[in-house]
């Protein structure tokens, strides 16, 4: 599994931030709108299949047994690629690069109150790395208690799992051993990380076979400053659609 970060020159409002601001054709719906602006970043997307309107993406930290902020945020969709694949796409608000995550195996989801957590190869994505090591980032998904966003992020997993589950049984049937539609070619991914190194993913839920003893400590978002920027985000977006 890899995940590819896109990094403009200049410092610029997302493709999304845009959208939400500029005059859009009345004639077209969001969901083309959308659509349009994903397949920028992401040519092999089709369809889009869950839409949540703010995300941060942060990254397990094996060595402060923590989560850390990567520092991307913003608008996260869950697509549909070319034969058949699927992936998670953050469109970060605040920075240069986007998180983008082809999902393989519902082996590699797990879905808890606080984080839905994807885990994938390394590579050039969110810092350095080499395509081989294993990495776990957690979403975090805001929602509100009533309101428009109200369990997001329960159906947002649950979306996720199943297309990981899709991805997977299209996988097996074709025979297709991990090649993926990230960059609108095929091209085959490499496999070294998932057998080499601890288990991550058994690191972060015990019941997956690794002594709650080692479980790191989950730490909810700073919210103090950020409830406030999160609520204004989500206003300005559904206010200009």
């Amino acid at each position: 599994m890899a995940t590819t970060i896109y990094a403009s020159h200049h410092p610029q409002p997302s493709d999304n931030e845009m959208y939400y601001s500029a005059p859009a054709d009345p004639t077209l719906t969001n969901d083309v709108l959308n659509l349009s602006v994903l397949q920028r970043h992401l040519p092999s997307t089709v369809s889009i299949g869950f839409l949540a309107p703010y995300a941060v993406v942060y990254i397990f930290s094996t060595t402060t047994q923590a989560w850390e902020k990567s520092g991307i945020e913003g608008t996260l969709f869950v697509v549909r690629l070319q034969d058949e694949g699927h992936a998670v796409v953050v469109l970060n608000r605040r920075g240069l690069g986007n998180f983008i995550l082809q999902l393989k195996s519902a082996e590699e989801v797990d879905v808890t109150d606080d984080y839905i957590i994807l885990q994938g190869n390394g590579g050039n994505n969110l810092g350095n790395g080499n395509a081989d090591e294993q990495k776990v980032y957690g979403l975090w998904i805001f929602e509100e208690e009533q309101g428009s966003t109200k369990g997001v992020r329960a159906a947002c997993g649950r979306c996720i799992v199943e297309c990981a589950e899709r991805a997977e049984a299209t996988s097996n049937a074709r025979g297709l051993n991990g090649v993926g539609q990230l960059n609108g070619s095929t091209q085959q991914q490499s496999t070294a990380g998932a057998t080499s190194g601890p288990d991550l993913m058994a690191l972060l839920n015990p019941s997956r076979g690794q002594s709650s003893d080692n479980t790191p400590t989950v730490q909810q978002p700073e919210m103090n400053q950020g409830q406030d920027i999160l609520g204004d985000l989500f206003r300005k977006a559904g206010a200009n659609r």
